[in-house]
């Protein structure tokens, strides 16, 4: 896995999280690649994160891990679409938490805070209640 942050205290502050557990082998920056987890430390998300985590997942076959300050309801899709595998919140990103997240992403599963797993499945059922139109009820 690779961890990739803009301020080298952050990045140094997510390996010393995650260099104790052994299964979990650290590498380069620039190591990703097909089924490379990347963990993207971010304080805000904005288009050029997006375009990120879209190269490093779409093109590079990488899975991420995004551990961001914050988070718009309109931004989850936009994660979600980019293909991205677990959300942690910064504030809660201790080694614990970190850990679970690289594991389940490792897995090809995914690991969401649960307050984001409670809005997309608010979005989730607004859309199909979208498609599905008015209900009828009987007369």
């Amino acid at each position: 896995m690779t961890v990739h942050a803009l301020d080298p205290i952050l990045r140094e502050g997510a390996i010393r999280q995650l260099y104790r557990h052994p299964e979990i082998e650290l590498r380069t920056e620039n190591a990703s690649g097909p089924g490379t987890v990347v963990l993207l430390v971010e304080d805000v998300l904005n288009e050029a994160v997006l375009t990120r985590l879209r190269r490093l997942v779409h093109s590079e076959g990488s899975r991420a891990v995004l551990v961001v300050r914050s988070m718009g309801k309109s931004e989850l899709l936009d994660v979600i679409e980019c293909g991205v595998s677990a959300i942690v919140w910064r504030h809660e990103a201790n080694e614990t938490r970190l850990t679970r997240a690289v594991r389940a992403a490792a897995h090809g599963g995914g690991d969401l805070p649960a307050d984001l797993l409670r809005q997309l499945l608010d979005q989730a059922g607004a859309l199909h209640r979208d498609a599905a139109g008015p209900s009828l009820t009987p007369a």
